[in-house]
């Protein structure tokens, strides 16, 4: 193999490499924390299937807090299939917090925290409740209030992350907007629908920009298409 197809090769595989790398399996996507008037019975967190499969939720719990995310926690049960969203909480619906319908109702006890003072957050383990500890690695986080998350709350990396989205004003939601991570305060909640069901699930899609750009980029480096070779 010559110099440029190497070289070609390797700037190929590195563009698609830092490709943003969506989130694949269960996720968080919108949480209600902060209904009109009280938070108690109201309150709710929305997941999302990013698989092609259907997961049992027996083996997944919700952890929440500002310090740690055992301020609270809560075991899931039920299922949730393939590119489907999942809407835990209540058990009470209305107005007061964009009247949901819930897949698995149960109430935030404690209840979830509203941000304000410093950065609160709500995670997503894959373990039962009772194995969730202060160190525990979420697989699945939402850091919000931008005070810098002075306490020091975990991604899924394990590392103290940066919060995800602003503080939201009571009966508001924060909502994930895709499957890259990027969240945005929402004036009308969306339980059980949203964007992420209109991208590919467990997969990333390859930009048509940059489709068309690898040809002519291999092409002005001179690298000629591989063909099977014909018999003399």
């Amino acid at each position: 193999m010559n110099r440029k197809r190497i070289f070609s090769s390797v700037l190929f595989f590195g563009l698609f490499s830092n490709l943003p790398q969506a989130h694949a399996g269960l996720i968080l996507s919108e949480v209600m924390y902060d209904p009109v008037s009280a938070d108690d019975s109201y309150e709710w967190v929305e997941l999302f299937n990013n698989s092609a499969s259907t997961i049992d939720l027996s083996n997944y719990s919700l952890g929440w807090g500002g310090s740690d995310y055992t301020y609270g926690t809560m075991q899931l049960s039920g299922s949730i299939t393939s590119g489907s969203y999942f809407v835990v909480g209540g058990p009470l619906s209305g107005v007061t917090n964009g009247s949901p319908l819930f897949d698995l109702a149960l109430d935030f006890n404690p209840g979830l925290q509203n941000g304000g003072t410093q950065s609160d957050g709500v995670a997503l383990f894959d373990m039962t409740s009772d194995l969730i500890t202060a160190v525990t690695v979420p697989i699945d986080a939402v850091i919000y209030d931008l005070d810098g998350n002075l306490a020091g709350l975990m991604g899924s990396d394990g590392l103290p992350a940066l919060p995800m989205v602003g503080d939201a004003a009571s009966g508001y939601s924060i909502e994930r907007l895709n499957l890259a991570g990027d969240w945005d305060i929402q004036s009308a909640p969306t339980a059980g629908y949203g964007p992420l069901m209109y991208e590919q699930v467990a997969t990333v899609p390859i930009p048509s920009t940059l489709l068309l750009f690898v040809p002519g980029l291999m092409s002005l480096l001179g690298v000629q298409k591989f063909s099977r070779r014909q018999p003399s």
